[in-house]
């Protein structure tokens, strides 16, 4: 069996892309003498064994394979009751026995009840119920099984893909049992569309209980093909549950919106990030570079019910607004040196920044704020983050499931750890969830009076009416962009320095015209 790799980091979904393989013997474990199993079963014992090497070499924190194991019998015990098959009386392994002893005993109580009852090896139920229990001992949300289907669900999540589903945010809500609650329905989704709103728990789908479900089991239930029925019994305030019946949509997943908010006569940039996929550098860079074009003076990064994703997009998200070379984030891994990230080329004008938090900005969110706060780049407005701290990483199996393992602690740039403790704004902004987005949203309205405050407060700009001042990358492109607009072709481009600034000349022609223009670099590259 082999795994392929993936470094994660999310509160509810998926990971920096650093590819390597991990490899488990496939050797098959002894049968008892008095039985020869089939493939099928002495497969399936090994399936769980070869997971079990995987979490007792990668998990966190290091785990007696003796409980391990004993989890995974825990694990088929709780399918035949679950099945309402008839107990089976299963020895459990031995206190403090090694790895392949524990092995040989999970493995002789495998095949005690594949051979009894070998419906549990229909659809793998048996092998994923040990799976299951083996990974309820680390009592750990973040570490999880996942079957084809969730696998391709978070897959399609974070990578922007296309699917038919509802249109709503989910999370585990620590502070009610875990309850499985909406963060906020999607604009124009079938969801938004039948009144499901934010804070609403999810008691069932199509009847069936959520209950100790996790987020990827619950997303494969509410996903399906475009127009088909789903009913969710929710559960709102103090009303007694009641039931919403949709049709499912195709829902396109973007990670970036914006827009542009005059603010007491300036101009902020407002950017909402929903998740850190595959693609936010690049909707990021977009965003950024159309507002800059439109004349933003400073910018409102809204993470707010933002879950978290791939390490390297937080990274790619920090370089826009810190100096090249900062320190982002650290990574400390079990038995490892610790592994630290620094943020990429900026290619951006430093403008004020201020952040929208909430109790459900999480992990890469959380890196974001961290990073932000700790090196006073931008303030914080809102309530206290969700506090995870941990990192996953995937490995996804040859046969289409995979496994989501906590690999690793990140600490901020001062060397926080904010595991379970979450990260405090700067300005405090109590309010419903209800309100976010809506004309009585206090934190937004807040950001934007911060921003605006922050650019009055800036010093006059001596070289503010310098023609052709390019202060970023994108001034640049907009500039060249109007003379070819005029038709205008460019030729010819040097640097100039004169006076101890840096200018420089681009040869311009149409036709048989031909003449030089000047860009003023200097607040540009001397920031």
């Amino acid at each position: 069996m082999r795994f392929t790799l993936q470094l994660l980091h999310s509160s509810r979904l998926a990971a920096f892309a650093l590819f390597t393989a991990f490899s488990v013997s496939a050797q098959a474990a002894p049968a008892p003498a008095s039985a020869a199993p089939p493939a099928a079963v002495v497969g399936g014992a090994e399936f769980v064994k070869n997971l079990t090497a995987l979490i007792a070499s990668e998990y966190i924190y290091k785990t007696p394979p003796e409980k391990l194991f004993d989890g995974a019998i825990n694990g088929m015990e709780g399918a035949l009751k679950e099945k309402k098959l008839p107990a089976m009386k299963l020895p459990h392994v031995a206190p403090k026995a090694d790895f392949d002893a524990a092995a040989q005993r999970f493995a002789a109580d495998f095949y005690q009840v594949a051979q009894k009852h070998p419906r549990l090896m229909t659809d793998q139920a048996l092998q994923v119920a040990a799976v299951r229990g083996m990974l309820k001992t680390l009592e750990d949300p973040y570490t999880v099984y996942m079957n084809d289907k969730e696998f391709k669900s978070l897959q399609e999540a974070m990578n922007g893909g296309n699917f038919g589903g509802l249109g709503i945010y989910i999370e585990l809500d620590k502070e009610n049992a875990n309850a499985l609650t909406v963060i906020e329905p999607m604009e124009d989704t079938p969801a938004m569309r039948a009144g499901v709103r934010a804070r609403d728990v999810i008691t069932a789908v199509d009847g069936k209980p959520t209950a100790n479900l996790a987020i990827p089991a619950v997303q494969a239930l509410l996903r399906g093909e475009v127009g088909s029925k789903v009913t969710l019994t929710l559960k709102r305030g103090n009303q007694p549950p009641f039931d919403v019946s949709m049709a499912r949509d195709r829902i396109r997943v973007s990670s970036v919106k914006y827009k542009m908010v005059q603010k007491d006569g300036v101009n902020v940039g407002y950017i909402k990030l929903t998740v850190f996929g595959e693609n936010t550098n690049q909707e990021m860079e977009g965003a950024i570079r159309d507002l800059e074009r439109k004349g933003a003076q400073a910018y409102v990064l809204d993470l707010r019910n933002n879950g978290g994703g791939y390490i390297n997009a937080a990274v790619d998200v920090c370089s826009k607004f810190l100096p090249t070379g900062s320190r982002v984030v650290s990574v400390q891994e079990r038995g490892a040196d610790e592994m630290a990230y620094f943020s990429h080329p900026n290619l951006h004008a430093s403008k004020p920044l201020v952040m929208l938090v909430n109790e459900y900005s999480a992990s890469a969110s959380e890196i974001t704020a961290g990073a932000m706060k700790d090196l006073n780049r931008a303030k914080l407005v809102g309530n206290k983050t969700f506090g995870k701290g941990s990192v996953q990483k995937i490995f996804p199996l040859n046969d289409g499931p995979a496994m989501k393992v906590t690999t690793a602690h990140y600490h901020t740039p001062s060397g926080l750890d904010i595991n379970k403790k979450g990260i405090e704004p700067d300005m405090k902004v109590a309010m419903a969830i209800q309100k976010l987005g809506t004309p009585e949203d206090d934190q937004f309205d807040t950001a934007l009076k911060e921003a605006a405050t922050e650019v009055k407060a800036l010093p006059a700009n001596p070289m503010a009416n310098v023609p052709n001042l390019v202060t970023s990358a994108s001034d640049e492109m907009r500039i060249l962009d109007e003379q070819k607009a005029q038709g205008y072709s460019v030729g010819k481009r040097e640097f100039v320095r004169q006076d101890d600034r840096l200018f420089e000349d681009v040869t311009l022609q149409k036709g048989s015209e031909t003449r030089t223009l000047r860009l003023e670099l200097s607040p540009y590259l001397q920031r």
